[in-house]
């Protein structure tokens, strides 16, 4: 089949994130390493990966204005929707894009928050746990929105991912001094157990200066895996780790070439002498370097996005490690569709029946009538307004290439 590669790699080296921190993590198997430089420049059809585009326009109304989509959590029959950026607001629809209510809302009660920092869901307790990261709390509700408990947690955490048994993973991006080690440095993950509401496990260290240093955001830093691992990626790192009950280990490696791994080196030793952020950036343009930045596990697919200055890799690894590897620039799209020729593949969420969810606005598909499109988007055209909420799209993955 076009651009297919087997990730069958005899040997494994894990690349530096920062000052040796790695020594303590091990990757597990051939597959750990995934190299890139092998693979042909090439773009990948939406054809090639996807069975079917289905859309699902979210309804409007005064109790459901959406600003900006942050974070889908397919539950069921019924889909959580986040957004921490404008609405600050917490909505739950059926997957038909029927509002069916809100979940907690901003203030100053016990069961309200200030800032709205990230949602979890555990699926199959029915309970939604929103991280308020103004009063370090983690409200928990039930899927009917009734209010249960309030949390208040040691530490601040900028994302969260259920794991299961009353278990949170976390993602710390701001330094917590009650977590500082004895190298003088400070994690970024750790495994909460909410019955004892201490941490259990804690790992993958940097210092302040690539904390700092790291502002462009990772999407989908925390992701449950159909294994039943939570996956974390950061920015200015090739390495995607797995948080399991037992411990942080090393799940993928990714090499481009010998240029990134220097360049990758060369950026955060000179953000240790980096005064202020525009320094910051600007090494970032002297030393250019692929960093991973979307990730999605789908029914046993897993996707990830590599991306630099002027190119970016697209991969698809299936459950027989089968990998298909997409490059593109600021000229060709990594992937192209073909199928519809208006979605983009924007991995926002993935879920247990090997789907993939994406967003486009109302806008991406009200165009002139002289533009022919597919009969659904067509009709999907006569029927929606400007200024409604976002349509949320899903792509049935195929599992085999």
């Amino acid at each position: 089949m076009r651009y297919l590669y087997l990730a069958i790699i005899n040997c494994v080296f894990l690349l530096s994130c920062s000052d040796g921190e790695r020594s303590g993590y091990t990757a597990e198997g051939n597959d750990a390493y995934v190299d890139l430089s092998v693979c042909d420049d090439k773009t990948v059809l939406f054809s090639d990966v996807i069975d079917s585009i289905e859309y699902m326009p979210l309804e409007t109304g005064e109790q459901c204005l959406i600003g900006y989509i942050t974070k889908i959590i397919p539950v069921g029959d019924t889909i959580v929707v986040v957004d921490n950026e404008r609405a600050n607001r917490v909505f739950l629809y059926d997957m038909n894009g029927k509002f069916i209510r809100q979940i907690s809302s901003r203030g100053d009660s016990p069961e309200s928050y200030v800032s709205l920092r990230d949602v979890a869901i555990d699926k199959q307790g029915g309970c939604v746990f929103i991280l308020d990261a103004a009063t370090m709390r983690l409200l928990m509700f039930s899927m009917d929105g009734s209010f249960i408990k309030s949390v208040k947690l040691p530490f601040v955490a900028h994302a969260m991912e259920y794991i299961g048994g009353e278990k949170m993973v976390f993602y710390f991006k701001v330094k917590n001094p009650s977590l500082l080690n004895e190298k003088g440095k400070y994690p970024l993950l750790g495994l909460w157990d909410m019955k004892s509401e201490k941490l259990l496990h804690v790992g993958v260290y940097q210092d302040d200066e690539i904390l700092q240093g790291a502002k462009v955001m990772s999407l989908n830093p925390l992701c449950m895996t159909s294994e039943g691992d939570v996956a974390f990626i950061q920015d200015a790192c090739d390495t995607i780790y797995s948080v399991t009950m037992e411990g942080i280990k090393v799940k993928h490696i990714f090499y481009v070439n010998e240029d990134n791994r220097k360049n990758i080196q060369e950026y955060i030793g000179g953000l240790k002498g980096a005064t202020n952020m525009k320094e910051a950036l600007s090494l970032r343009k002297t030393y250019p370097f692929y960093t991973l930045q979307r990730q999605v596990f789908s029914g046993g697919i897993y996707v990830v996005g590599l991306v630099s200055a002027d190119k970016s890799y697209m991969v698809f690894i299936n459950e027989d490690k089968e990998m298909m590897v997409a490059l593109g620039d600021k000229k060709t799209p990594m992937i192209k569709n073909d199928m519809d020729k208006i979605s983009p593949f924007q991995m926002r969420a993935g879920d247990e029946n090997g789907y993939v969810y994406s967003v486009i606005e109302p806008k991406d598909i009200i165009l002139p009538q002289s533009i022919r499109l597919s009969p659904v988007l067509d009709s999907l055209r006569n029927r929606v307004d400007k200024n409604d909420n976002p349509i949320i799209v899903k792509f049935k993955m195929k599992k085999q290439w």
